[in-house]
């Protein structure tokens, strides 16, 4: 019998549509934005993070997610999936999901 990984998909977002520095969500994160930015979001890859499988989950949860931060005059807060199995990302604006796969900034990668 042939085993089948099932796609892992991370979820975050970034501060605008125009930037490509995710903000992962951590394993632990429980959503509860009263905690610390550390408790929930991360931008070093290396950390343990929220995967999902199942992606319509995946997307869901992370709509919610950004979806409860506070409005900011510099900052749209945009949530995006990051497909773990080629490091690309796609964006959740104006209700839908865009259709792309962007590579996310890594720290320690610009030179």
């Amino acid at each position: 019998m042939v085993s089948k990984q099932a796609q892992q998909y991370l979820i975050g977002y970034i501060f605008k549509p125009t930037h490509n520095e995710v903000h992962y969500v951590r394993k632990e994160a429980t959503g509860d934005l009263r905690r610390s930015y550390s408790h929930n979001f991360t931008t070093d890859r290396s950390d343990e993070l929220k995967a999902s499988s199942d992606l319509e989950k995946a997307k869901n949860q992370i709509v919610k997610l950004v979806n409860k931060f506070h409005d900011d005059i510099e900052y749209t807060f945009t949530p995006v999936l990051i497909n773990a199995a080629n490091n690309t990302f796609q964006r959740y604006l104006e209700g839908k999901w865009l259709d792309e796969a962007i590579t996310p900034f890594i720290k320690g990668s610009e030179e």
